[in-house]
């Protein structure tokens, strides 16, 4: 039982956080200034960066969180587009978001 309810917190704050990335993602091509694109993207970083603190570099949550840092970046204008238009990296960003939650997860399951 101990086992159980010491699981249920960080299971919930992975889905808390994986929540609020979700939102500010659904909001990302409304940022038009820079001062929101930079909000967005430190917001969206620092929330991943959190998720992934007590993972090893080469994990899979990490490498997700790296591509994903890499989709938000291009959106908002602070790395190259890989030739992507913006829809195409929300897009892949939804699924290396989900990835991530998969893999952080899998951990308490």
């Amino acid at each position: 039982m101990t086992k159980i309810i010491a699981q249920e917190k960080p299971m919930k704050q992975i889905t808390l956080r994986i929540a609020a990335i979700r939102e500010l993602l659904d909001g990302i091509l409304d940022a038009v200034t820079l001062l929101e694109r930079a909000a967005l993207f430190s917001s969206i970083r620092f929330l991943i960066e959190d998720l992934c603190r007590d993972e090893d570099p080469g994990s899979y949550p990490r490498e997700k969180a790296y591509k994903l840092n890499a989709h938000i970046g291009a959106i908002l204008s602070f790395d190259q587009d890989y030739g992507m238009r913006p829809a195409s990296h929300i897009t892949a960003a939804t699924v290396e978001l989900s990835s991530l939650e998969s893999g952080l997860l899998q951990r308490y399951r």
